[in-house]
């Protein structure tokens, strides 16, 4: 199968090329290219990196929040801005590329400088402990806003062909991990719409009812998914990147059950199925066959686990159903996040 002829648009195919290209070479530059044409060239991030640059003038800058998207934060503005440093409420054995203070040290040495909420899923509660801190308003910069706009918040339902359809969506989440992407697809549906949430991490699916706190019209099925059923091992308990291999046993980790969406599902209706996880989309595939056939549901799976995903997983898909036409869209800026969109027409 040539998946460049089956790509709905152009940016699918420069995505592809991009990461076929890395997948061949090991050149990291193709996928730095990949993320400047589809992240940092983003009108929103050129503004945003303006906008900080010009506060920079006046004087340093401080990044609220030292994970992940802090230090993305700083990786992508530290050449245009004068951080000060980065402030963490837990600052202990943390590392960061510039020092790293604790809110009490910040709030004894404040003396105006702006300050770049660097998380989102946290943004709320940081914000207001800054306000109660007596920091003003327009010192506050929402930047996990806007990271969050340009890669996860876009993630799974942004592609302009793929819109809810007319009856109620039944929404398959496999890797749930902590419930956002479920939410994300209930206002996508605007409430008219049914997911089932698959996790089999005990952690995160009590992070998955707190996320989902108010909301009914979800079931979360604590296994695993795979190409049959079966018996897993199941390690990085307790965050995004649990995984499960066949290797049972394997130092110390947890077993867990695993079986297919075919047999999960049997009699269910399925009109959309997201997967991201952890490199066991291909398996999981598989174990969806009929369902794929005979229901033709949207899918976005994600393709940056394994390089052989690129390929590999496309052409599974048509060969189970030649209807299918593909999207590629990449969500962070980084190597990770590229999802594979597979939609029939009409």
């Amino acid at each position: 199968m040539d998946l460049y002829n089956l790509l709905g648009d152009e940016q699918s195919r420069r995505i592809y090329q991009s990461r076929k290209n890395y997948s061949l070479t090991g050149d990291e530059s193709f996928l730095q290219e990949m993320v400047d044409f589809t992240v940092r060239n983003r009108r929103e991030w050129i503004e945003f990196r303006k906008d900080l640059e010009k506060k920079s003038v006046q004087g340093p800058l401080l990044i609220f929040g030292a994970g992940i998207w802090g230090k993305i934060l700083w990786e992508e503005t530290h050449d245009v801005v004068n951080w000060k440093a980065c402030i963490d409420t837990s600052p202990q054995g943390k590392h960061f590329p510039i020092p790293i203070i604790s809110f009490e040290e910040f709030i004894k040495e404040y003396q105006m400088e702006f300050v770049a909420v660097s998380s989102y899923k946290h943004l709320v509660s940081m914000h207001r402990q800054l306000l109660r801190a007596g920091i003003p308003e327009d010192r506050i910069i929402r930047a996990g806003d806007v990271i969050h706009l340009l890669t996860e918040g876009g993630a799974y339902f942004d592609l302009e062909k793929l819109l809810p359809v007319g009856e109620k969506e039944v929404f398959v989440d496999g890797g749930c991990f902590d419930g956002f992407t479920t939410k994300t697809f209930f206002r996508w549906t605007k409430g008219n719409g049914y997911a089932y949430c698959f996790e089999m991490d005990k952690n995160n699916i009590a992070s998955v009812r707190k996320n989902l706190y108010g909301f009914e019209n979800y079931q979360i099925i604590p296994k695993a998914l795979w190409s049959e059923k079966k018996t897993l091992s199941l390690s990085g308990s307790g965050g995004f990147s649990s995984s499960v291999s066949e290797e049972i046993g394997v130092g110390g980790n947890v077993c867990v059950e695993a079986d297919t969406i075919d047999h999960l599902l049997l009699d269910q209706k399925v009109t959309y199925i997201k997967l991201d996880v952890e490199g066991a989309e291909l398996e999981v595939l598989k174990g969806a066959k009929r369902m794929i056939q005979q229901q033709s549901p949207r899918l976005a799976v994600s393709i940056y686990h394994k390089k052989e995903d690129l390929w590999a997983i496309p052409s599974l898909i048509h060969a189970y159903n030649p209807g299918y036409r593909f999207y590629l869209r990449h969500y962070s800026f980084s190597w990770y996040d590229t999802v594979l969109y597979a939609l029939t027409e009409g």
